[in-house]
Formats: structure tokens, C-alpha cells, sequence
């Protein structure tokens, strides 16, 4: 039982910091995306914004709204982007198992460093494709 609680109290900043700064931000933009915050640039800097609740309201207008075509065309492209990322990646990992398994010359020489690769890809490809993809006249 005592290794239980210490268990628990060793595990429990952990679990109240990210009950704080994942869920409780996670709570409060949703909150946030089902209220009016008006026309005024100001709102959105205020200590003490003032709210409307609207509900969905804000995702009706965001969905079938004329103006927010754009919104419609980003998450196409998201979903586009994703599949055909995910598809690469899964292909890719595949084919270099597969080269692997079947103990190549050179193993050491080209394999061993290229499987360090996908760790600091994601730092680098991350900054041109997502300007290009927010990119609101070309994503």
C-alpha cells in the first residue's frame, strides 16, 4: 500500500500539470470557440472580454459561411496533406525494413545513419510546408 502512495505522489505534478496546461486550455478554447467576442479588435486583448454565448453558432457559419470558403479549402488540403504524408512515411518505413531484412552490403555504412534521419526531419520539413500550406493564396 505504501508503494502505492509514493507511486501516486510521484506521479501526481505530472498529472496536475497536464490536467492544467493540456485539458484546461483544451476547455478553454472550446469554451472560447462557442461565444461572440463581437467585431472589435480590442476583445481579443482585454482583461475582461465581453462574451455572448452563441453555441454552435460559430461552427454553422464557419462551415456554410460565403466568407470562410478558405476555412473549407485548409481543411481539404489538412486531410489531403495527412494522407498522402502518413501514406510516404508508412511506404517509405516499409521499404527501408524491408531493404534492412535483407542484410544489405554497405549496412553499416548507409542504414545505420539513415536511421537517425526521421528524428531531425520533422524540425526542418515542418517550417516550409506549413508556410506554404497556411499560405492563404496558395494552401
Amino acid at each position: 500500500m505504501r508503494d502505492r502512495i509514493t507511486a501516486f505522489l510521484v506521479l501526481l505534478p505530472s498529472l496536475v500539470a497536464v490536467g492544467i496546461f493540456v485539458y484546461g486550455f483544451i476547455g478553454q478554447n472550446l469554451w472560447a470557440s462557442l461565444t461572440d467576442w463581437g467585431r472589435n479588435p480590442a476583445q481579443a486583448l482585454a482583461l475582461r472580454p465581453e462574451l455572448k454565448f452563441v453555441g454552435l453558432e460559430n461552427y454553422r457559419e464557419l462551415f456554410t459561411g460565403f466568407v470562410d470558403a478558405r476555412f473549407r479549402q485548409s481543411v481539404v488540403n489538412l486531410i489531403f496533406f495527412t494522407f498522402f504524408f502518413m501514406a510516404g512515411s508508412l511506404g517509405l518505413g516499409l521499404l527501408l525494413a524491408l531493404a534492412l531484412d535483407r542484410n544489405p552490403k554497405g549496412e553499416g555504412f548507409f542504414f545505420a545513419p539513415s536511421s537517425s534521419f526521421p528524428w531531425p526531419s520533422p524540425s526542418w520539413s515542418r517550417g516550409p510546408s506549413g508556410a506554404g500550406f497556411c499560405n492563404p493564396k496558395e494552401g
